[in-house]
């Protein structure tokens, strides 16, 4: 593996976000076409940094009842807010 290698394996995330200048993009691209080591490493580093999708049922049912306690606890502060301005109402009249 060359320097130059190197550097372009530190780069590769920004070069891909697009957050490099032109010039060091314009050498990536010519670097990544002319390197035999370098796209093989790239695919390589690609199917090792895929994420992982929750398949499983029970995350997504843990997600479920999540969402239904944060409904049931949005609702209950509501009540409360309106409770509280019921009584200051009355309390002042």
């Amino acid at each position: 593996m060359k320097r130059e290698c190197a550097v372009f394996r530190d780069l590769k995330e920004d070069w891909q976000e697009g957050m490099v200048e032109s010039e060091t993009a314009e050498w990536m691209a010519d670097h990544q076409m002319s390197c035999p080591f370098c796209p093989d490493w790239s695919e390589q580093n690609r199917a090792e940094q895929q994420p992982e999708l929750p398949s499983n049922e029970n995350e997504s049912s843990e997600l479920e009842t999540i969402k239904k306690a944060r409904r049931f606890l949005a609702v209950g502060v509501g009540m409360i807010a309106l409770f509280l301005i019921w009584v200051s109402i009355w309390l002042y009249i």
